[in-house]
């Protein structure tokens, strides 16, 4: 599963699968906040997207490798 890891709104539905696309592969768009969203295959980068204040979706796994942390 692909969560969208960085976004703090109350409704987020925090599944890359349920956005609208955006024609590219790597990019869909959160129709609750009204920003794109971008896909990530790395820890790091999803760290880039953070500091610049995107939102960014990124594997599960990845996410519990790099944090040990396990999603509810």
């Amino acid at each position: 599963m692909k969560l969208i890891a960085n976004c703090q709104e109350e409704n987020c539905p925090r599944d890359w699968d349920s956005l609208s696309g955006c024609g590219e592969s790597h990019l869909k768009f959160c129709t609750h906040c009204f920003r794109k969203v971008t896909l990530v295959g790395t820890y790091e980068d999803l760290e880039a997207r953070k500091s610049i204040g995107e939102k960014a979706a990124i594997d599960e796994c990845l996410t519990h490798a790099k944090t040990g942390i396990k999603s509810a």
